[in-house]
């Protein structure tokens, strides 16, 4: 069973070498993302520098390379909806491409949970009182899990579906590791890792984008 001492020992909670630049990107990424259409003050000069910096990011590339996208289920289910007119295949379509959509929101929820966790952990670890400060891990913790058990749950869903019902059932031509697998979703720290990427890497992509954007407004 899960519990905040395994909790402690993820990826997470690994020291990392703090790199400046980096951090001012991940921050000013999830700003962007929150914020949408946020303007942004820098120069064409200096989107093209941030540019490279998220291109040679561990946390982009990884994302870029993650096993399943969120996106890529959606978008291809899509496809199969509008080539049908069984309007039970198009229920179940329908569906897989809410939850898959569901997902992605899932994931950034997780993401900002853990990161308020570090927040707290190395900010109230030694100004609180030991009881005070563990009840508190303990309710973070518990939203944490609880939002890890709705992905797990949401992606089982998408998986059946695609087994069961569109291959299964209509015998519809669908690769069902579009995505995941039923062994990778009994990994739990996969499944962590998955959604911390999925989460900052979706960020770092649209932060991306609006830097292009900078370019492109003034050329």
């Amino acid at each position: 069973m899960e519990n905040i001492e395994s909790f402690n020992k993820e990826n997470l909670f690994e020291k990392k070498e703090k790199h400046p630049l980096k951090e001012d990107i991940l921050n000013e990424a999830s700003i962007a993302y929150e914020e949408k259409n946020i303007p942004l003050s820098v120069s064409p000069e200096k989107a093209r520098d941030l540019k490279e910096e998220i291109e040679n990011m561990k946390e982009y590339k990884d994302y870029l390379q993650r096993d399943v996208s969120m996106e890529d289920v959606a978008e291809k289910i899509n496809s199969l909806e509008k080539e049908t007119d069984n309007k039970d295949v198009k229920t179940v379509t329908s569906f897989i491409r809410e939850t898959a959509e569901n997902i992605s929101e899932l994931c950034f929820r997780y993401a900002k949970i853990i990161k308020k966790i570090e927040k707290f952990s190395n900010m109230e670890r030694f100004r609180l009182d030991p009881s005070g400060y563990q009840e508190k891990l303990k309710e973070y913790d518990r939203k944490r899990r609880e939002c890890h058990n709705s992905i797990v749950s949401s992606l089982t869903s998408i998986r059946r579906n695609i087994e069961e019902k569109l291959i299964k059932d209509f015998k519809l031509d669908i690769d069902p590791d579009i995505t995941l697998s039923f062994d990778a979703l009994k990994d739990r720290d996969y499944i962590s890792k998955w959604a911390q990427i999925t989460a900052t890497g979706k960020e770092l992509e649209e932060y991306h984008e609006k830097l292009t954007q900078v370019e492109k407004d003034v050329a």
